[in-house]
């Protein structure tokens, strides 16, 4: 038989599949593995379980367009009607597709894939093969794609997936409560009895019922997030809610009058989330819509989010003396200009040393140790300690710095000590390709690059270096970063949590224990201008005159950054208030400066919705 022959065989017995899936949800179930079997007591999987949810995908958001893929031969292939029939009763328009278990598909497949908003795929094989994994992946550029695995011993194949879940057997009722879990008809609160690949023994992620969901999204185009579920009442954060959905107004008539194609917002107050949402699409020309999960290139916010934490941590542990001059820890420092051996980690901190502010090295250099020796050449403009001039090359050396005492990169570093403890798992740099379809582009860069930039940083020199970087290079979400902000309201200690729905707590995965992240007084102590010369703390900025993009609302005890893409982060320990606000204004040119008043009265409503307290305008 011709390839062309079975192909063209293949794809009519799976059009004639897909009518019979449709027609009966009491087909019988696969006799695959563990197929339709009573749950033993000793089994790993006894309930319905979520194992990995990267992106909030799950439950899904009602009226969506799925498509229902079934890994199964042409025979297997009305195997999941029970399913399929069970997620149209839950209100999805799904329509039906089949990937043979050796990888094939029909050429039907990417018809029905441009038609669809999520992607759904089941199986019930014990692994999944090298070939289906390269067209699930294919076939998820710019989709959700959610597997739903029938089988427990495909999870450990299904690793680098971005969301699975898996159930015990593959009975038609197991089916059906599997479908009305996943389009969040049901809870699904199942727990791992034993260690299953790469997760542990009561692993398990919580998705309410939508019946007992307060605030669950059940609508969303494009691209799905489920992670907002956690806001809770203004009320009980001592916020208003009428002024909070004028701000959210406000925000989308800025992106209508082109402030940036997207933004994602938000916003906490004492411990609780009242805000986590998404505007506006991923780009002007892609009308996916932007979500508390999308990925953006964060800038320099990359200083106070990796570099300045990766440093107190040092610090606490004696290994970094902020007054020792930053030649102890990097040699090759101060070849050049004999002053620069002069400088101290603080300086460096505070962006009193004396270089210059920008260099575009970018055009002659390539790679970390070509930074290393054009920043150990570049002479100073003034005398250390002398005047402030923000310099991006000040976070170059502390992030030489940081590597040189933590004996590891920046990336690891950061990745082990903040990042992972806090369950940032969308945070980091060089982010992996299978994240492109949630992450937020850049520029139309016409001048170095020459494409449309998206998933490696926009900084040229970040670039230049590698991708990671002191000054630039991390990529995160609002939801990471409000687990983040909430860190340093809570002086680093990080509490116990477990994600649950209107929780208000940026708990992105169970924490069973209280942690300390950062040294105990540090927050304080890094988050103060030393005195009046400039706005400058420890790697952080803070609130001056009316022009800052704190607005005017934020106490003088507020500190925050921003960053160059369109991106900010603004803390008041005083208001126990913090805003982060991250857009791709630079989409498609940095010439677009309309976001910076859009940061301003972003922070500035926030504050003004506060009802508990008298919030007066900063002096």
């Amino acid at each position: 038989m011709t390839a062309a022959l079975r192909t063209a065989l293949v794809s009519l017995m799976a059009l004639g599949a897909a009518g019979e899936r449709a027609a009966s949800a009491d087909v019988a179930a696969p006799r695959g593995p563990d197929a339709g079997a009573p749950v033993a007591p000793g089994d790993t999987v006894t309930a319905l379980t979520l194992l990995k949810d990267r992106a909030g995908w799950v439950p899904l958001p009602g009226g969506m367009r799925v498509l229902s893929v079934s890994i199964a031969t042409a025979y297997e292939a009305s195997v999941f009607a029970p399913f399929d029939a069970e997620l149209r009763a839950c209100g999805m328009s799904v329509e039906y597709a089949r990937i043979e278990p050796e990888g094939m598909a029909p050429a039907s497949l990417a018809e029905a894939v441009a038609r669809a908003e999520m992607i759904v795929v089941s199986t019930y094989a014990e692994s999944l093969q090298p070939e289906v994994l390269q067209t699930m992946r294919r076939i998820s550029a710019g989709r959700p794609l959610v597997l739903m695995a029938f089988n427990q011993r495909v999870i450990p194949t299904a690793a680098g997936l971005e969301a699975y879940l898996v159930a015990p057997g593959a009975s038609p009722d197991v089916q059906r409560s599997a479908a009305r879990g996943l389009a969040g008809a049901e809870p699904i609160n199942g727990q791992l009895a034993a260690d299953l690949g790469p997760h542990r023994a009561g692993e398990g992620m919580r998705r309410e019922g939508q019946a007992e969901a307060v605030g669950l999204p059940r609508t969303a185009r494009g691209m799905p997030m489920a992670v907002n579920f956690v806001e809770v009442d203004p009320a009980d954060a001592g916020m208003d809610e009428a002024t909070l959905d004028r701000l959210d107004e406000l925000v989308r008539a800025e992106l209508a009058d082109s402030a940036a194609p997207g933004a994602a917002l938000a916003i906490g107050r004492r411990g609780k989330i009242v805000r986590l949402r998404g505007y506006g699409t991923l780009d002007y020309a892609d009308d996916r819509s932007v979500s508390p999960a999308t990925l953006f290139d964060l800038a320099s916010l990359t200083k106070v989010v990796a570099t300045t934490p990766a440093l107190m941590i040092l610090e606490g542990e004696g290994k970094l003396d902020l007054e020792a001059p930053a030649a102890r820890y990097l040699p090759w420092f101060a070849k050049s200009d004999r002053r620069k051996a002069r400088i101290t980690v603080r300086q460096l901190l505070l962006h009193r040393t004396g270089f210059a502010a920008f260099r575009p090295w970018y055009r002659d250099h390539e790679g970390a140790q070509a930074y290393r020796d054009a920043i150990a050449k570049e002479p100073l403009q003034s005398d250390p300690g002398a005047r402030t001039v923000y310099s991006d090359m000040n976070f170059m050396v502390l992030g030489f710095v940081v590597e040189a005492v933590a004996g590891m990169p920046l990336d690891r570093f950061a990745a082990e000590r903040v990042f992972g403890p806090l369950g940032m798992e969308d945070t980091g740099f060089k982010p992996d390709p299978s994240m492109f379809p949630r992450i937020a582009p850049t520029e139309v860069d016409t001048v170095f690059r020459h494409t449309h930039v998206r998933g490696v940083v926009h900084d040229e020199n970040a670039y230049a270096m590698g991708g990671v970087a002191g000054h630039a290079g991390l990529f995160s979400t609002v939801w990471d970063l409000a687990a983040y902000a909430d860190l340093m309201l809570s002086d680093g200690l990080l509490d116990a949590c477990e994600p649950a729905a209107a929780s208000g707590v940026a708990c992105t995965r169970p924490r069973a224990d209280t942690t300390r992240i950062l040294p105990a007084a540090a927050v304080e102590r890094w988050t103060v201008r030393p005195d009046a010369a400039s706005s400058q703390a420890l790697g952080w900025d803070t609130p001056e005159g009316a022009s800052s993009s704190a607005g005017v609302f934020f106490s003088d005890r507020a500190y925050g950054h921003t960053g160059f893409t369109g991106t900010s982060i603004w803390i008041d320990p005083e208001l126990d208030l913090y805003v982060v606000l991250l857009t791709n204004r630079v989409d498609p040119s940095r010439d677009n400066q309309r976001h910076m008043a859009l940061r301003r009265a972003v922070a500035d409503a926030a504050a003004r919705a506060i009802r508990d307290r008298v919030v007066e305008r900063r002096r």
